[in-house]
């Protein structure tokens, strides 16, 4: 597998994201859409999710309302306002 874009929801203040971008010659996007065409038009062959960090709110139960569903919706809009199809993998962690 290799990361060629990638969008982060949260960056706190000891956020890596950019750094390890450069390290390993990826781009970070701002949101969804451009990180799925890489900013261009082309889009991707795969999408990984991963939902299991940041500081989100809780429901009445106290559970982490993880943001999962809104960024695989919006994916799947992006891809199907293309006409194409690609894999999905969903990670709670991602090591």
């Amino acid at each position: 597998m290799k990361i060629v874009s990638l969008y982060v929801d949260q960056k706190p203040h000891d956020d890596l994201s950019e750094a390890r971008a450069r390290e390993f010659g990826f781009k970070v996007y701002p949101g969804i859409a451009e990180t799925l065409r890489c900013g261009a038009v082309k889009l991707l062959d795969a999408v990984m999710i991963i939902g299991e960090h940041g500081n989100y709110p809780r429901n009445e139960k106290g559970q982490i309302l993880y943001p999962r569903y809104e960024f695989f919706k919006r994916c799947t809009d992006v891809f199907g306002k293309r006409r194409r199809r690609t894999g999905v993998q969903r990670q709670e962690s991602f090591l």
